[in-house]
Order: structure tokens, then sequence, then C-alpha cells
């Protein structure tokens, strides 16, 4: 069927992210609508009630409306939005941390994701919400993380969980990682791109989601393999993430995906899940680059689009209903 059009508000959109039951839109003039299942709170609107229209984001405590944001990141049952000051608010569930406020309260308004019991995460560039946690990148190239880590994937050298506060994602046991330039979060995974064009990730990995051509979790943010199993994957400039895989897109145009591949999500002609980078068919002229829960896709430099994995509710966009392995046309 036809794409529909959602009225938000009477200004342009800037922004949109859609989480597991919620969608926000980032309004032009920097306040936040959002709309769907309600619950715990994950619309922002100081309700619990399911709105199939989008309402405001209200302000702290209920006051005014949230302002000034930049960025917003919806994960399951939970919304994170950046503000233009580099502080970061979220609101709904929190049975996990996942609101970063140090508590395990939900929230149907907005509240500060705090680095101590006094101190709040600051300098933040640009955010990412799985389904119960969500990492920040700030200006010092640096990357927290808070919420659910059971598998890791808050990337502190733990499977503590909650992180009822933002932590600094390390490399080792004794190194922080310090120079990322972009952060995704994937259902219980997360990774960066780092400022060498290489990539790093963390947390749940039993379908080889992390890349290092290992199935372990990793509680720290472990360097993702070039195609061969060694070395690294290389020339890097975009990432994304879906429920349990990961995709790269190259300086080349290519696009290189890695872990689960039960409907064809990575993309390689086969359904069999991968540990390390496959390259997506011979996609060679890509743009940018998103995962869904179980499919993949590309925008290419022609203007058109292909996607590849499943299919069953026609997400592939070729016209049928069947999970395709290799990139189709959409």
């Amino acid at each position: 069927s036809a794409p529909l059009a959602v009225v938000v508000s009477s200004v342009s959109a800037s922004q949109v992210s859609a989480g597991g039951f919620q969608t926000c839109a980032l309004l032009s003039y920097g306040t936040a609508e959002c709309w769907g299942y309600n619950t715990y709170g994950q619309l922002g609107n100081n309700t619990t009630t399911n709105s199939s229209t989008p309402v405001l984001v209200k302000g702290v405590g209920g006051t005014g409306y949230l302002n000034n944001i930049a960025q917003i990141s919806a994960g399951k049952y939970h919304t994170c939005a950046l503000v233009s000051t580099g502080s970061v608010y979220c609101w709904g569930y929190n049975a996990y941390g996942q609101l970063g406020n140090n508590t395990i309260t939900n929230s149907s308004t907005p509240v500060q994701v705090k680095t101590g019991t006094s101190t709040y995460l600051t300098g933040v560039t640009q955010i990412s919400s799985g389904a119960s946690h969500t990492c920040a990148l700030l200006s010092s190239n640096t990357v927290y993380c808070w919420g659910y880590n059971a598998f890791g994937q808050v990337g502190d050298n733990t499977t503590t969980t909650p992180r009822k506060m933002a932590v600094q994602v390390r490399v080792s046991t004794s190194a922080y990682l310090t120079n990322a330039v972009e952060v995704i979060a994937g259902a219980n995974h997360s990774c960066a791109r780092l400022g060498d064009n290489t990539v790093r990730c963390w947390g749940y990995n039993a379908y080889g989601q992390v890349g290092d051509n290992t199935t372990a979790n990793k509680s720290v943010a472990t360097l993702v393999t070039a195609a061969s199993g060694s070395g690294s994957l290389n020339g890097v400039i975009g990432i994304n993430a879906g429920r349990f895989h990961t995709c790269a897109l190259l300086s080349s145009g290519s696009v290189y995906c890695w872990g689960d591949n039960e409907n064809g999500e990575l993309g390689d002609g086969s359904i069999t899940s991968r540990s390390r980078p496959v390259r997506a068919g011979d996609i060679a002229n890509a743009l940018t680059i998103s995962a869904g829960e179980y499919h993949s896709c590309a925008a290419l430099e022609d203007g058109t689009a292909k996607c590849w994995g499943a299919g069953a509710f026609g997400q592939v966009g070729n016209g049928t209903t069947a999970d395709t392995s290799s990139p189709v046309t959409v």
C-alpha cells in the first residue's frame, strides 16, 4: 500500500526515529512530538495513554516542553533526546536503568542522564538507543552508555545490570575508547566507528554481530575483523545495527554486514550467520545504509534503493513477501 503522511504539528520535522512501539519526530524549532504505545510513558507527554497522533514531549517534571533538541532516538520502550547544550534527557521504561538518572523508576516526562549522583553527562554530540540501553558520543571522541548490560552492551568491562547512570566505554580493563566518531546501538550490542575508519563493537554476540570472528559476548569495545577474519575492516564511513546484525558502508560504496543471517539480512547470498564481515551482493555505489530487525537497505548514488533479508511483511520492497539473501531493487 502507499505510504501515509503523518502531520506533526504545523512545522516540518527535521529528524524521525522509530522505536519498538513508538515513533518520535524532531521539529524544526527544536521540540519533539511522539506517537504510538505509551504504557511506560515513552511518548514523554506526562501520561501513559497511547496516542495515534503526535503529542508534544513535555519538559522536565511536566512543565512546558523540552526544547533546543538536536537529536532524538527511540528505543524499545524508552526515548532519549540530545539537546543543543550537549546534555541528554530520556523518558519511558526504566527497569534496566535506561533513563540514566540513577533510578529504575519509569518516567513519563524527560529526566536528565547522569554520570554520578550529582553530576550529569555533558559534551554529547550524538546518541543511539538500543532495545533497553543507549549510547552517547562525546565531543572528546569518547563513548558513554547506560541501561541494560547483561551482555556487556554498555561496554564498561562488566555485565553489571542495570547500569543506572552513564559509564565510559572501554577497549580493555585499563584503557578507554578514545577515537570514536559515530556510535550505533543494536538490540543488545553497540558499535562505534573510529577516526581511522575502523569499527569496534561490544555486547551480545551469539550470532557474531560484534564481528570479531567469535560468538562470545564482549564487554569492551572489540575491533571488527576484515572479511578474511584477521586484521581489521578498513575504509568504513558509516555503520548501522539491526536486532542481531551490523552493517558497514565503505568508502568504495560497497556494503559489508555480519551477525544473524537467518533471513538473508547480510546479503551475501546465504542464510548462514557470520561472525566476520561479508559483502552484501555487488553493491558498489551506496551512499547510506540502514538495518532493520531482520533486513537491511542501502540508498544508492543513482537515487534507487536496494534491500535484502526478511520479506514476510513486504519490507524488502520488491513486490513480494519472500525473504531474499541478496540485494534487490526496491
